[in-house]
Parts: C-alpha cells; structure tokens; sequence
C-alpha cells in the first residue's frame, strides 16, 4: 500500500498535476508562473531532498524489524528514494 500511493507521485508529476507543485505555482502570477511551468529543471528541485532523506531510512531499515510481517523494512521504506527518483526522471519525458 506505502508503494501504491509513493507511485502515483510520478503517474502525477508525469500530467503536471501534483498537488504540491500546483499549489507552489498557483501563488505567482500568470506572468511569473509561464516560465516556471515550461521549465523541467524547476520543478525537478524538491525531490533531492526525499531522495537523500529515504536512502536514509532505507538503510535504518535494515536494523528495523516488523513482527507482524516477519520481515525487516528495507522494502517498504525504499519506497521513498525509488518514488522520488521516478518522479524526478518524469519531468524530463516530453
């Protein structure tokens, strides 16, 4: 399920329709906006930072363990980076 929603990130980012980038340019002008919403390098910006950050937990998760599951969470958290990076690599398919 974590990997399901973290994927729809980049089905999203794919159509320009992620709620965090709308909601980011919503707030300039149609003049300011334009530029911003053509370029792929500006809207590629702020998934450096999950990525950093869930290679992070990913390799916490190695000591992480989920009784119920009888397995450790290396998996699900790497969910995060892998869903970053594919959102990431989205903007730059035309």
């Amino acid at each position: 399920m974590i990997w399901l929603a973290l994927l729809a990130v980049p089905c999203a980012a794919y159509y320009r329709e992620h709620i965090g980038l709308e909601l980011s340019l919503a707030r300039l002008s149609l003049r300011q906006r334009k530029p911003l919403s053509s370029s792929s390098t500006s809207s590629v910006s702020p998934f450096p930072v999950p990525d950093y950050y869930g290679i992070l937990l990913t390799k916490d998760g190695t000591t992480a363990y989920a009784t119920i599951f009888s397995m450790n969470m290396v998996i699900p958290f790497a969910s995060v980076p892998v869903s970053s990076a594919f959102a990431a690599f989205q903007f730059f398919v035309p």
